[in-house]
């Protein structure tokens, strides 16, 4: 008799070795799991998603800066106003716009090392801006001014490393850093789902165990216990989908910004060219500037029908929303890490009440 209650006293000591086991490992990996997920949610919502979004827009005030300053100066009324207003707050806003990428950057060094250059170039031009305004301004010297200009505008026109370039390069660098943190790494279920269905297993097989052998049928605090973990795996999975599904979103939406983004973009180059095209020809002559003329870079066959700002502010808002929907989950961080610890204490309650009658008949 004492040797069969020695053996079921071992059982219950390795059972109760193993459920402890298993609800620290569940423990340990949900939190893990979801603080990477929480916090990879709330880099794409702070971080990665503003920075695109400031890059492409900074893209968009630069090209309608430079419409305006060769609007203003084909039109006559740089001699009266210099560039213009409209120049003045675009460049004011791309400046703005790239100081923010650079402060909210999760593309890596390459893409600091790109804001640098860009933010260099974009102070360039401006100084020749500044530069074609004063000469343009001087009796005798409209000519330096021109030249001046066009400078400025070959500075963004160059196709190997003009601004226009090097910001869709940053662009298209961020949207790589926003794909791998869309990535389904950290958002994946298996990494914690692992421990808790060992867990599940080991709670069912006990309760089984204690019918079969111990001829106790229910035991609350396990059938409590089980029926959390239950809920809380069915609640950590459904989370888990939408995650995901908020993550896949917000690359979507970002995406769908920066497609509207290019073709205003698109649409004020395309004004741009064209009236510097008219502006060389005015103050040469038709076909008279040379190369001036040819260098620039041809505008697209058919310029796309650029969204409104209202429109772009529209989708704009929708990134925001998705990405407050995949940080939204933050309880859950503290929630599934808190509900095994709970697991546990009702885990060693139920087992304690069976190894102290064992350890009392022994």
């Amino acid at each position: 008799m004492t040797q069969r209650v020695s053996r079921a006293r071992e059982l219950l000591l390795w059972l109760t070795a193993g459920l402890l086991t298993a609800t620290l490992a569940f423990v340990i990996t949900s939190f893990t799991v979801w603080d990477g997920v929480q916090g990879t949610a709330e880099t794409v919502r702070d971080r990665t998603a503003p920075a695109i979004l400031s890059t492409i827009g900074a893209k968009v005030e630069l090209l309608t800066a430079n419409a305006a300053a060769v609007q203003s100066f084909g039109s006559g009324d740089v001699v009266r106003s210099g560039p213009g207003r409209d120049y003045q707050d675009q460049i004011a806003l791309a400046s703005q716009n790239l100081a923010q990428s650079a402060g909210l950057n999760e593309a890596g060094d390459k893409a600091t090392s790109e804001l640098q250059v860009i933010e260099a170039l974009l102070t360039q031009y401006s100084g020749e801006i500044e530069q074609a305004d004063a000469r343009y301004r001087q009796p005798g010297e409209s000519t330096l001014g021109l030249a001046d200009l066009w400078v400025a505008s070959r500075m963004v026109d160059d196709q190997r490393e003009g601004v226009r370039v090097l910001l869709d390069g940053l662009v298209s660098d961020q949207e790589q850093a926003l794909a791998q943190q869309v990535a389904p790494a950290w958002a994946n279920p298996v990494l914690w789902l692992v421990p808790a269905g060992v867990l599940l297993v080991l709670l069912v097989w006990t309760q089984w165990t204690f019918s079969r052998r111990f001829r106790r049928i229910f035991n609350p605090q396990l059938i409590a216990a089980t029926a959390l973990l239950a809920t809380a795996i069915g609640i950590g999975v459904w989370w888990t989908a939408g995650v995901n599904a908020h993550l896949r979103e917000t690359r979507v939406a970002v995406q769908t910004v920066v497609d509207s983004r290019n073709d205003q973009a698109s649409q004020a180059d395309a004004a741009r060219v064209a009236k510097l095209r008219q502006f060389l020809d005015d103050r040469c002559g038709p076909g008279r500037c040379g190369t001036a003329v040819a260098d620039l870079a041809p505008g697209p066959a058919t310029v796309p029908t650029a969204l409104t700002d209202h429109d772009v502010s529209a989708q704009t808002e929708d990134v925001g929303l998705a990405t407050e929907g995949a940080s939204s989950g933050g309880w859950l961080r503290w929630v599934l890490p808190g509900t095994g610890i709970v697991i546990g204490v009702l885990t060693g309650w139920g087992l304690w009440r069976r190894l102290d009658e064992y350890r009392y008949q022994a």
